[in-house]
């Protein structure tokens, strides 16, 4: 009896996951735009930024903590959901984590190294003048020898730039979470209050006087624990009372959207390291955490996301992740200077590298997922469902078999 209710709590929430899937597509795109217009300035010339209406369209940062909330989410539900008692092998589990994570990125490092190294060219960035760009991680690299290159991509390194994947300081924080997650699987089913302690308390480290040595490691980590409280009481916040009205679940929805987007809400400029600038992470991982909460229980929502564009989105956001640097520092810029010869400056140009970047970022990514991400994602699922003798952490007394 307890399998069958098991198999329907599972089936009911599948077209769930699967929403949350799309929402990761719409995140990775954003964050392929944020870095476009970070690296080519603002849209129209002398404007400060996107208009408001559209700043959520390239908000990267709000869009990376709903990487992380969602990461915490995922990674957690089956050991948290309702009536589940699944017991986590270690094995199986970092054996699957390397496959999943680590080995595309290994792959998409090397196709970056090389081209930094061998295909890249600095005067290609700034052609005539017409198009800053100031993301300088290419251009230090490019000096580099190429054995130093790789030692780049050590993702165990305590740094927030990547010269040849400046967007991998998340998966840093991604590899650290996922070695500390069997511990905080433990805590969050056997000492409930003690991991909701930790959790209030991790915002308050970087306030701490003595210093940080990477500070969005902890957020990512606050982001992270997040989401498992999401996985642990998914079905308590779908039925509280407060959210049975339709005007409350809009209001709660808006002020979420509102914290999600925080730094352009408070409109002021932050360092990166300021304990304040920490802070707006961890007010925007409040604001995933209302998103991915809305995506789980808003039909209207969830038909949205699962549109066969945004699943597809969805199914190919790591790759495009992975690669979307390689279209910006060496493709968007030999399509703007073919577009200067042509007459095209300005907003005009800026909007023609705006689609190159995501257009050929899409491409690259359904390629790169095809031919590399797929294959390792299937080995990464055998991988967790091997049988093996490694102990088995988090499990209720009475032990579930899978």
């Amino acid at each position: 009896m307890r399998r069958t209710d098991e198999r329907a709590i599972a089936a009911e929430t599948v077209p769930r996951l699967i929403a949350l899937d799309g929402l990761r597509g719409i995140a990775a795109l954003v964050v392929v735009v944020f870095h476009y217009s970070v690296g080519y300035g603002a849209p129209l010339p002398g404007q400060a930024g996107p208009e408001i209406l559209w700043h959520l369209l390239w908000e990267g940062p709000a869009a990376v903590s709903l990487f992380f909330v969602l990461s915490g989410f995922v990674l957690s539900y089956g050991y948290l959901r309702q009536g589940s008692q699944q017991p986590l092998s270690l094995r199986s589990f970092y054996l699957a984590r390397i496959i999943r994570i680590l080995m595309p990125y290994a792959l998409a490092f090397l196709i970056s190294a090389f081209c930094v190294h061998y295909l890249f060219s600095y005067r290609m960035t700034d052609p005539k003048g017409q198009v800053q760009f100031f993301l300088t991680e290419w251009i230090k690299a490019s000096s580099m020898p190429f054995e130093s290159l790789l030692m780049n991509g050590m993702l165990h390194k305590p740094a927030i730039v990547y010269s040849v994947m400046p967007q991998a300081w998340t998966l840093s924080v991604e590899l650290y979470l996922s070695l500390l997650f069997p511990l905080l699987i433990v805590l969050i089913r056997r000492a409930e209050l003690l991991f909701v302690g930790i959790l209030l308390l991790v915002p308050v480290y970087n306030y701490l006087p003595f210093k940080n040595p990477y500070p969005l490691m902890m957020t990512g980590l606050f982001h992270f624990m997040l989401g498992m409280m999401l996985a642990r009481y998914r079905d308590c916040l779908t039925s509280l009372s407060l959210m049975r009205s339709a005007w409350r679940r809009w209001l709660f929805l808006i002020f979420g959207i509102a914290c999600w987007d925080v730094r352009e809400v408070i409109n002021i400029p932050m360092r990166i390291f300021h304990p304040f600038s920490m802070t707006l992470w961890d007010i925007s991982a409040f604001g995933a955490f209302t998103v991915v909460w809305a995506a789980l229980i808003s039909m209207p929502f969830q038909r949205l996301l699962c549109l066969p564009t945004i699943q597809w989105l969805g199914r190919i956001s790591y790759s495009v992740y992975l690669l979307h640097f390689v279209v910006l520092y060496l493709l968007v810029p030999w399509l703007l200077v073919l577009g200067n010869a042509l007459g095209i400056t300005g907003s005009a140009a800026w909007s023609l590298g705006l689609a190159a970047a995501v257009l050929l970022s899409l491409a690259l990514g359904q390629c790169f997922y095809s031919a590399v991400e797929r294959p390792f994602t299937r080995l990464a699922r055998l991988a967790a469902k091997t049988r093996d003798k490694a102990p088995a952490v988090g499990a209720s007394p009475v032990r579930a078999t899978y």
